[in-house]
């Protein structure tokens, strides 16, 4: 009968400890009536445009201490200043495999002309429109993604996290 209140025990402790793991505060980039958000955590690099300022700054997130305030280690930078952040690594990289495709799509045709009907490969229209349509796209479709997120009326940069009161620190 201890066994079963030893075992519940540690289940719960290792329940409460998994919740605080996920407490921890993150720069959110997100869009309001959209539901794809961009996060930023401590420790990850983030490149940014500030209020007033041409030049691009860089820096790794050390602490997050108030919900205004970023702490970069070259120093603190309120939220409220940033006016870009660029979210080229957030982003997804699924256009690629349309690029993957068109060669894949090259590279089979050779494959079928040469092995299974053991011919020499002839390249036509009909084999380089489609292909260079895919790889043609997929370049496109990386271009016009864009690479900042502009803060504006619809877009925010926001901290995100529970307060230190709940957290316990």
């Amino acid at each position: 009968m201890i066994g079963k209140y030893r075992v519940s025990t540690i289940l719960v402790i290792l329940l409460f400890s998994a919740v605080s793991g996920y407490s921890q505060s993150h720069i959110q980039l997100r869009t309001f009536g959209k539901q794809k958000v961009f996060n930023f955590y401590i420790g990850e690099e983030m490149t940014f445009r500030l209020e007033g300022q041409k030049n691009v700054s860089r820096g790794y997130i050390v602490d997050i201490p108030n919900d205004s305030t970023i702490r970069f280690y070259s120093g603190f930078i309120p939220v409220s200043k940033i006016v870009a952040v660029d979210v080229s690594d957030k982003k997804s990289q699924n256009h690629w495999t349309l690029a993957i495709g068109g060669v894949g799509y090259v590279a089979l045709e050779a494959l079928n002309s040469r092995i299974v009907q053991n011919r020499k490969f002839q390249s036509d229209a009909g084999l380089w429109v489609p292909a260079g349509g895919l790889v043609a796209s997929a370049f496109l479709i990386n271009w016009l993604r864009g690479r900042w997120f502009k803060v504006g009326l619809r877009k925010k940069v926001e901290i995100v996290g529970l307060p230190e009161e709940l957290t316990g620190n």
